[in-house]
């Protein structure tokens, strides 16, 4: 044992002893040998030329070669370096060998050129991976770097500092091709750091990028490249890559921001651009660099909020190249999210979003499919500049929208997609002055028409063209609907030269479209035939459900946009700021039968007027007229209304009134009526109101069935000569009543005929069961009066100073249907010139009978102080 130890000792002191006397050898009489050797082995490990200068051999921590000045390169990929100094260790076992290898290798003071990469290369990284693959298979075992730049080279010999102050080492595993390395430095001139750290086979790399507030403002030019838009700010964080051998290269983000801010561009040659500003944004993700280009997965971009999640790539090309992105993102305010976006908004898009006061974003989903140049050219005019290359769909709740003066949209809740030729709405709620608001899908299609939001020419309608009484006003017609609810008319057709309401953003020209009853329960169905809104053409239809039941209905709509082009109808003023004509097909209105009206419309301060209206009756006849609604208040619906006719004939006016027995009734009507008042729901439209009526008949009759003739029948006297008859002839009949207080009141209504002269006046009540309270004087035989009133004397004692021979007076009383008459006995052939009897009489027939003696007896200057005198019939 002892004998062994001896030899081992031995053999160290005679190894010592040879290693020794080779390098003192060396030192004297080998050091252009070994300068030689040494650039021969370095050019075949870099395959580039190698020159040393002033090599020397020394002793420390090894066999040191030392050179004072090297060049290496250039290599064919263009890159060299030149090293204030070089130093290489030699391997020992190699020199005892007689060969010449570097166990060590150290540059100092090195500048390390590349060429300027094409766009589409990351030439850090790339570099890095080609000394690192370098040392890999290389003979050195280490290599380290002491104060050394890395220098990007332009073709015409323009150079720009990347990274400086580089520091670190690489070293290559001694039984196996594989190595390890550490680097770091500064980025540029300014003093943002970065490190590497990893390894390398041959074939494969594992590097981690650490950053440390790296400026963007000179990030472009570290990575020789154009950001996607100018920022400021700085970054830091890490990024983990790989390179296996096979398949893409990938990339680990792990990045913090700090006070990133930056300007996009505007969207349009014209518009300004837009800034934006991140106080403390995170990205994190995984991108490969595939042979086709980049994609990117399981993205996290955030500021603190709501993160935005996102996949995307990015092909090679230049702007040809393809670009498909999608991101996601939720519960975030409406607000912080159009902060965020990677795009500036239209002008349009912008004013729409000035109405939304609040409003959170449940979920947002984005799909960019285009390309490099698409995708700036959406950036620039917007989505419609590329239909289809970008999609989107928007989950919206809690949303306060301001949609005129006094009208808001609250706690609204909406999902709208759109998908380059359409946009879609579901599920639109909320409530509207306290109640539901319809609940609203549809869709919008026909977009691709528009190469961008700046071909519209919006004319935005004035401020306070308001219509709060539309809902009350709609709700007042539909509280005249009888059960089972079965609307009253087939089709409203409207042609309007304009409508210019703030709610339509835009002014719609040259409108025709019409409307539908829908469904049994108060639905409306209307196409749009043709339209105009921003000087881009409009078809389409919609679908309302009944709005007046608890949940307010649904609407559901279509709308089908056509080719842009400039309006060419009148320039839409803010009053009126509606105006056009209507056609409606109808068989019933109210309680009238109807073949439905035409006539024109108007709106025009919160008033809706119809000029020029004719109503056609059914079986035939047409009353014309206006009608004025003021519609500025949202509970109180007041209005004006004129109505003439002319050439009526009775019966088929009798009825269109829905009479029980038109034919009772024959003759040619006349007459007009003013009225003003207010609606009231579920009441007759005179309820409430005042005005006048006047009414004028010619050449009729009037059967003995009509309930009030049946009624003076029952009460008639002995002398009534129209007891016999079947019908009643007239040869005119007049009569003049004012409206007040749900009460028609006449103090003359006069009928002549060949048989007999009526007389009446009294009140008739304007809803059902329409009470009558009124007084009929009948004067009969008029022909006989006539001869009479011939003689001299005789007229006066026998006529009487109400010229005739025979009278009765009937007090009138009940429901219009249904009425009783009274007979009051005034005169008699014995009693000559004679008065009332009024007895035991109620005191609207006293009323009634002093107004008819007043029209058959006018006062006068000899019968002032007459005092009726009581005598029988």
């Amino acid at each position: 044992m002892q004998r062994s130890l001896v030899v081992i000792a031995m053999g160290l002191v005679l190894f010592v002893a040879a290693t020794l006397g080779g390098f003192v050898w060396s030192a004297r009489h080998a050091p252009g040998w070994a300068r030689a050797e040494l650039e021969r082995q370095l050019a075949l490990a870099v395959d580039a030329p190698v020159r040393l200068d002033r090599v020397r051999l020394g002793l420390r921590g090894g066999i040191r070669l030392v050179a004072d000045g090297a060049s290496l390169g250039p290599t064919e990929g263009g890159t060299h370096l030149e090293a204030g100094q070089i130093e290489g260790w030699l391997d020992p076992l190699a020199l005892v060998t007689g060969r010449l290898v570097l166990d060590r290798f150290v540059a100092r003071d090195a500048d390390v050129s590349v060429p300027t990469p094409p766009p589409d290369s990351p030439p850090v990284l790339e570099t890095f991976e080609t000394l690192a693959q370098a040392l890999a298979a290389g003979p050195v075992r280490r290599v380290v770097l002491e104060e050394t730049s890395l220098w990007a080279e332009g073709p015409d010999g323009s150079r720009e500092l990347l990274l400086a102050g580089i520091a670190g080492d690489a070293t290559r595993s001694r039984m196996r091709p594989e190595g390890r390395f550490a680097f770091e430095a500064r980025i540029g001139s300014g003093r943002a750091g970065i490190r590497l750290e990893g390894r390398a086979a041959p074939g494969t790399t594992r590097m981690v990028v650490d950053l440390a507030a790296i400026d963007l403002a000179t990030l472009p030019r570290a990575i020789r490249g154009d950001l996607p838009l100018p920022a400021q700010g700085s970054l830091s964080g890490r990024i983990d890559w790989s390179a296996p051998a096979e398949g893409p290269d990938r990339f680990e983000l792990a990045l913090e921001g700090e006070h990133i801010a930056g300007r996009l561009p505007g969207a349009g040659a014209a518009a300004p651009p837009q800034a934006f500003a991140l106080a403390r944004p995170t990205l994190s993700g995984v991108l490969l660099a595939e042979a086709g280009g980049l994609r990117v997965r399981d993205g996290v971009l955030t500021d603190g909020g709501a993160p935005l999640r996102f996949e995307g790539r990015l092909g090679s090309g230049g702007g040809k190249a393809p670009l498909a992105l999608a991101l996601q993102t939720e519960e975030i305010e409406l607000a912080s999210l159009v902060e965020r976006l990677p795009m500036p908004l239209p002008p349009a898009a912008t004013e729409l979003l000035e109405r939304v006061e609040r409003g959170h974003v449940d979920r947002l989903e984005i799909e960019i499919d285009t390309t490099v140049d698409g995708w700036s050219r959406i950036g620039r005019r917007g989505p419609l500049a590329r239909p289809g290359d970008l999609r989107i769909e928007l989950a919206l709740s809690d949303l306060d929208v301001a949609l005129g003066e006094d009208d808001r949209l609250e706690a609204g809740s909406a999902t709208l997609r759109y998908d380059g030729d359409r946009l879609a709405v579901e599920g639109l709620r909320g409530r509207r002055h306290g109640k539901p608001f319809p609940r609203t899908s549809g869709e919008i299609t026909g977009l691709a028409h528009l190469r961008g939001l700046d071909e519209l020419r919006c004319r935005r309608p004035a401020e306070g063209g308001r219509i709060p009484g539309a809902r009350e006003l709609l709700a007042w017609m539909r509280s005249h609907r009888k059960e089972p609810k079965v609307p009253g008319w087939n089709e409203l057709a409207v042609e309007a030269d304009w409508i210019s309401h703030p709610e339509l953003l835009c002014g719609i020209e040259q409108l025709d479209a019409s409307l539908r009853p829908y469904e049994a329960g108060g639905g409306l169905e209307i196409t749009l035939r043709h339209g105009v809104w921003a000087g881009v053409a409009l078809s389409g239809d919609a679908r309302i459900t009944d709005p007046t039941t608890r949940d307010a209905g649904d609407v559901t709509f279509r709308l089908a946009l056509g080719s842009p082009f400039e309006p060419v109808a009148l320039v839409p003023p803010s009053e009126p700021w509606a105006r056009g004509r209507f056609d409606w097909n109808a068989f019933r209105l109210g309680g009238w039968r109807v073949l439905g009206a035409r006539g024109g419309f108007e709106l025009r301060q919160g008033t809706l007027r119809l000029s020029q209206v004719d109503l056609d009756l059914a079986p035939s006849g047409v009353i014309e007229g206006e009608v004025a609604i003021d519609l500025s208040r949202p509970t109180r619906l007041s209005y004006e209304a004129s109505l003439r006719g002319a050439d009526l004939d009775v019966t088929a006016f009798a009825s269109a009134m829905r009479a029980r027995d038109p034919g009772r009734l024959s003759g040619t009507l006349a007459g007009e009526a003013t009225f003003q008042g207010e609606l009231l729901r579920a009441r007759s439209p005179l309820a409430k109101a005042d005005g006048t009526l006047r009414l004028r008949a010619r050449h009729g009759r009037v059967a003995r069935e009509m309930p009030i003739v049946m009624a003076l029948l029952v009460a008639d006297s002995p002398f009534s000569p129209i007891s016999d008859l079947e019908e009643i002839h007239y040869e005119r009949a007049e009569a003049e009543a004012v409206l007040r207080e749900g009460w028609f009141s006449t103090e003359r209504i006069e009928i002549e005929g060949p048989s007999a002269r009526m007389l009446a006046t009294g009140r008739l009540a304007v809803e059902k069961p329409h009470a009558v309270e009124g007084v009929l004087g009948v004067l009969f035989f008029p022909a006989l009066d006539s001869v009479i009133d011939y003689v001299p004397v005789l007229n006066r004692v026998i006529l009487g100073e109400n010229g005739n021979l025979i009278g009765a007076y009937y007090g009138l009383s009940g429901p219009w249907a249904e009425p009783t008459a009274r007979l009051i006995p005034v005169k008699s052939l014995v009693s000559g010139p004679a008065s009332f009897v009024l007895e035991d009489i109620p005191s609207f027939l006293w009323g009634g009978l002093k107004r008819i003696h007043s029209i058959l007896i006018p006062a006068g200057p000899d019968r002032v102080g007459q005092t009726p005198v009581r005598v029988d019939s």
